[in-house]
């Protein structure tokens, strides 16, 4: 039952409380009381890349305008790679890499990493929402990426797991409900693709090259989880195949630059599958109700029925809260590329 009631109830949550609280709303960051945000000076004007603006009109009954005009956005991307706001040192230096672009939301300030800590440590339930509703414009930035034709991309929805400590300590996995939510309001399914067999220490303090030895071998793929039969999934394998011979065209990302060649929204009524749904995505991005596999509902956490496994997936996204040096995604592509033939992209709330 909760699969059904949070995606629908956080997806309806920004407009009714719009409408019923107004300018007597507090901010969800600083607490002020809120005027009518369209008398918010600025928001009107923000300058932004396509696909921020509808993700603005979604905070902005959440956020006042102070904070809302804070965000540091990441309005151009100078790294096609890691989605980096500034050069990247690192995107360079990695070799043949499974995991071919990422796109995240914001940079990650100091303000940005309060906003995080908040959430993952302080159980601020109300900045989930607005968290996962700003990666929707990482998401939309990615689709741009990898279909700039506005072909359909109807990829798989997965997230990085935590150990079963983390878990214990922080009692959620905050990557997994972002992706949850993500999967929800884009109509795509969500599965479980990875768990996490070794427990390591934080990565916040270590170089790169910690990072990267430290996580070799800490994740494992969940086989009885993997979507399609046949030539996506490689049993066994231990390196798969070439990632761009087995790329459909609509989703090669359009770069010159790339190396190696639970539910908190939803649908917006209580709709289940064969009746009628289409869209679901923002403008631009070609998706449909096609992207959820018939008995799915849209953003459904699935296990490894048949239905799970009669998806095929045009790519796997995997989503991730914050993208530092890279390490922990690009080993959970590396992961994931042994077992699947589809190309492997990821998006982060911050970068």
């Amino acid at each position: 039952m909760l699969r059904w009631i949070r995606p629908l109830a956080d997806r309806l949550l920004p407009a009714a409380s719009s409408m019923l609280l107004g300018a007597g709303q507090e901010c969800a960051i600083c607490g002020m009381r809120m005027r009518p945000v369209d008398s918010a000076p600025g928001l009107a004007t923000l300058p932004g890349p396509s696909g921020l603006e509808p993700v603005l009109r979604s905070l902005r009954p959440l956020l006042c305008a102070r904070c809302l005009t804070a965000v540091p956005w990441i309005r151009e991307v100078r790294c096609p790679c890691c989605g980096r706001a500034v050069e990247c040192p690192d995107c360079p230096r990695r070799s043949h890499p499974k995991l071919i672009m990422n796109r995240s939301a914001v940079q990650y300030s100091r303000q940005m990493k309060e906003w995080l800590s908040a959430y993952k440590y302080q159980g601020n339930e109300r900045l989930h929402q607005i968290l996962s509703l700003m990666l929707d414009y990482a998401y939309l930035q990615l689709v741009q990426g990898v279909s700039p034709d506005c072909r359909p991309f109807r990829p798989l929805i997965t997230s990085v797991p935590i150990s079963d400590l983390r878990m214990q300590e922080r009692g959620f996995n905050q990557a997994e409900r972002l992706a949850e939510s993500l999967a929800a309001r884009q109509r795509l399914p969500y599965v479980r693709l990875l768990r996490r067999i070794r427990h390591t220490s934080r990565q916040s303090q270590k170089t790169r090259l910690e990072r990267i030895r430290d996580l070799r071998g800490a994740f494992a793929v969940l086989r009885d989880q993997l979507p399609g039969a046949g030539p996506l999934l490689e049993s066994g394998a231990s390196g798969g195949g070439s990632l761009e011979g087995a790329m459909p065209s609509s989703a090669m990302p359009q770069t010159d630059r790339l190396p190696g060649g639970r539910s908190s929204s939803g649908p917006a009524d209580d709709a289940r599958p064969g009746s009628g749904i289409t869209g679901g995505a923002a403008s631009g991005t070609g998706l449909a109700n096609g992207g959820v596999p018939v008995g799915a509902m849209p953003g459904e956490v699935m296990d490894g029925t048949s239905t799970a496994r009669a998806f095929r997936p045009d790519a796997i996204v995997i989503v991730d809260d914050v993208y530092t040096t890279g390490s922990t995604l690009h080993e959970c592509a590396r992961v994931l590329h042994a077992e699947l033939r589809v190309p492997i992209y990821s998006v982060t709330w911050a970068r």
